[in-house]
């Protein structure tokens, strides 16, 4: 795959950092003028014999709220993303496992077609609090 080019960001085909994730593929976003990476995709699963898998986004919070057009790219990215794993793999569904305080990434996927498929209500305790666990679903069309 070549580079994309979203605004002044570059989305690569980049090897995991984490060598205990077993994943089919992983997109690393930068940022043109730093080098950076802003946030990274992959698969949490090399095993397609269901035809699912579980994607993941690795990103720096703070800098993806304060800037409009990361944000957008992180959109951008993910439909890239999902639309790689669709066309590459007989997929049937991609999951995605976040907390319902990942409000940023919720609405992203959401805005993407992904489905909530469980809420798993107090299902993880977080800074002194018990917080839902949710799994969103994009399926193939």
């Amino acid at each position: 795959m070549e580079d994309i080019i979203l605004e002044n960001n570059v989305i690569k085909l980049t090897a995991s950092k984490n060598e205990r994730i077993k994943s089919l593929v992983n997109f690393g976003v930068l940022d043109k003028s730093s080098n950076k990476i802003l946030f990274e995709l992959y698969s949490e699963s090399d095993n397609l014999t269901d035809g699912n898998i579980k994607i993941k986004v690795n990103y720096l919070k703070n800098e993806i709220i304060q800037n409009e057009s990361i944000k957008n790219n992180l959109k951008d990215a993910l439909r890239l993303f999902t639309e790689f794993c669709f066309m590459n793999w007989p997929l049937k569904n991609i999951y995605y496992e976040t907390f319902q305080n990942d409000i940023l990434i919720i609405n992203v996927l959401m805005d993407l077609g992904f489905v909530v498929e469980a809420n798993l209500k107090q299902d993880y305790y977080y800074e002194g609090n018990f917080i839902n666990r949710m799994i969103l679903t994009l399926s193939k069309d």
